[in-house]
Order: C-alpha cells, then sequence, then structure tokens
C-alpha cells in the first residue's frame, strides 16, 4: 500500500514538474516572440519609442524566466523568433509580421501586450510554485500597465 501512495505522489510531481516546465517554457518563448517583433519593427522604422524602451523590459523579461528555467533545472529553450543566421532583414521582417507603417505596428504591439494579462493568469492558474507565480505577476503588471499604455498613447498621439 506505502508503494502505491508513493507512487501517486511521484506520478503528481512528475505532472506538476512537466506543467512547471511547459509554462516557464510558455513563457519564455512568448517574451522571446515579443523581444523578436519589437527588433523587426526598430530594424524597419529605426529605434523609436516606445519599442526602443520597451524592448529592454523583454530582455529583462527573459532573463527572469531564464533565471527560473535554471533554478528548476530545466533547458532554456532557443530563441528561434529573434533574426536567425543568414536572415536577410526584410525576411526577418516578414516572418515577424511587421506592417508597412509604425503606427500598425504599434497597434499590434498593444494587442500583444493586451493578451499578456489572460496569458499570465493562465499560467498562474495552473497551480505554478509561489517564486514563478511572483515572477509571472510581474510580467503582467509591466505588459499591462506599463507597456499597453505606452503603445496606446502612441497610438493616440499618431
Amino acid at each position: 500500500m506505502k508503494s502505491l501512495c508513493l507512487l501517486s505522489v511521484l506520478a503528481i510531481s512528475a505532472f506538476a514538474s512537466a506543467d512547471l516546465r511547459q509554462s516557464l517554457t510558455d513563457a519564455v518563448n512568448d517574451e522571446y516572440h515579443a523581444e523578436a517583433f519589437y527588433a523587426a519593427v526598430m530594424s524597419k522604422f529605426g529605434a523609436v519609442t516606445p519599442f526602443s524602451n520597451i524592448i529592454h523590459a523583454e530582455g529583462m523579461h527573459i532573463k527572469l524566466v531564464k533565471n527560473l528555467l535554471s533554478r528548476y533545472r530545466y533547458p532554456v529553450p532557443p530563441n528561434t523568433f529573434a533574426r536567425q543566421r543568414g536572415e536577410s532583414v526584410p525576411a526577418f521582417q516578414a516572418r515577424l509580421g511587421v506592417p508597412n507603417s509604425l503606427l500598425d505596428s504599434a497597434i499590434i504591439a498593444a494587442q500583444v501586450e493586451r493578451a499578456q494579462g489572460p496569458f499570465y493568469d493562465n499560467l498562474i492558474a495552473a497551480g505554478v510554485p509561489q517564486d514563478v507565480s511572483q515572477v509571472f505577476l510581474k510580467l503582467k503588471s509591466d505588459s499591462v500597465n506599463k507597456h499597453l499604455p505606452a503603445f496606446e498613447r502612441y497610438i493616440q498621439r499618431h
């Protein structure tokens, strides 16, 4: 009977571990994608705000999630969204879906940042450890309370 209980605990632990690994992988990939989109926009239109400011925050978000992956001894996935070796700038821009105007780029960026609220809420609701929850809450807050308003202000002015 004890061995069945132990097997149940191990199975639950393995399931939770797989869920945590997936949550962290999803989070870092989401941050990679945002950073790459902002880099592609700037490669097309120059280092304009708010993109030039927010791309730095995305880099910090990536570091936070990478630190969690390392802490839990999970591999850090490669950044498949970044410009690839040998990829032309126009091909990079096209792959990331950069539109033909800066205003349209800001509209897409606002949609991306707005989606961060429910995205991180869902990851937290999956039952992540407290340290992961704290990081996810910070990333959500930065996106919804800082990045989104910056893009909305840009859109309103243009």
